[in-house]
């Protein structure tokens, strides 16, 4: 029942930015975690948003003891990352998760929201490619439809007449695809 599963990216019992060895930190994830939560707050389950990633900084800090401020944690907070995030999922992720990309599957995940009678539905772009965009043609299911990336509007696609349509994502970023006209 994937519908009940309590999904994470991080939280305090993975990661303790005072425990572990020097050459073995508990530091959990350290680059990219707003793809995490990408993943997790636009799939199916009960994702669980961590308190450091939106108040205070998503990255356990290897030498807290050395900062000016000592609370064991560092990097920019995903506030705003993950409030976009959360208001695809309320406006949009719902129904099925069905997978759509079977090209360059190392670097390259497309996942469909099938939808439902609340939410719409929308496509998940993940590309983990450090340098290079990544795209596929996929089936969306929606045919002759304008697509839009809920997280950056100027990206649009349209799909042909059969659903088909080039997605693409930035290097080690995403796209939230929606309808058009769901917007």
């Amino acid at each position: 029942r994937p519908q009940w599963a309590v999904t994470l990216a991080g939280d305090h019992d993975k990661i303790r930015p005072y425990e572990g060895s020097p050459t073995e930190p508990k530091r959990g994830i350290v680059k990219d975690k707003a793809m995490a939560y990408a993943f997790i707050l636009t799939s199916e389950g009960l994702p669980m948003v961590a308190y450091n990633d939106y108040f205070i900084g998503p990255t356990a800090d290897p030498n807290p003891p050395n900062d000016s401020v000592d609370d064991g944690w560092t990097g920019t907070p995903l506030t705003n990352e993950i409030d976009r995030l959360v208001d695809a999922r309320r406006k949009y992720a719902g129904g099925a998760t069905v997978y759509l990309s079977q090209a360059n599957t190392n670097d390259l995940f497309i996942m469909k929201r099938t939808g439902s009678a609340q939410k719409p539905g929308c496509i998940l772009v993940l590309n983990d490619n450090q340098s290079t965009v990544l795209s596929d043609t996929v089936n969306t299911g929606w045919a002759n439809t304008n697509l839009v990336d809920f997280i950056n509007t100027t990206n649009t696609v349209t799909t042909d007449g059969t659903g088909n349509a080039s997605l693409s994502a930035p290097p080690r970023g995403y796209r939230v695809y929606v309808r058009q006209g769901d917007l």
